[in-house]
């Protein structure tokens, strides 16, 4: 049973429209999907860096703190970075729950992992922290790799 984030992601719009308008679309997206994926898990990984871009994630609660102290977790660690195995499963697309799946006209990036995705949600009293995000340099990016793409496909 999949519990995973699935999550429209703001500005994809502009990928698609990249596709739009192309008489011939190659049948295999699998190598500009393939940048997209590394596009996005730099950019998360740079989200837990930051703690929350553009907006910071709320702070941890005195006693998310208390129980980081008790469970003998440093309680000042970066938040989401507890023990690093949510964040290295969403920033390495392995292990710990990561979805990585590329296929010929679809991927799919992010994680299963059921502590990433209250995470991102937020659940009672946790806020939501967002971690899988795309800003407007990422959408550029994952653009131009589709446009780089199709220019060297025209050519052959």
């Amino acid at each position: 049973m999949s519990l995973g984030m699935s999550i429209k992601v703001n500005g994809t719009e502009r990928v698609f429209s990249v596709l739009k308008g192309i008489k011939s679309v190659p049948a295999d997206l699998s190598e500009p999907f393939r940048e997209c994926g590394q596009i996005l898990r730099a950019s998360w990984a740079e989200n837990f860096k930051a703690q929350g871009r553009p907006n910071k994630w709320a702070k941890l609660t005195a006693s998310t703190q208390a129980d980081r102290k008790a469970n003998k977790y440093n309680p000042t660690s970066p938040i989401g970075i507890r023990t690093g195995g949510m964040m290295k499963g969403l920033v390495t697309g392995r292990g710990n729950g990561a979805i990585n799946k590329i296929e010929r006209q679809r991927a799919s990036f992010g994680s299963e992992n059921i502590k990433a995705v209250v995470f991102h949600y937020g659940r009672d009293n946790q806020k939501a922290r967002e971690i899988v995000m795309l800003n407007d340099k990422d959408g550029n990016h994952i653009v131009n790799a589709f446009r780089k793409f199709l220019r060297k496909k025209a050519k052959v």
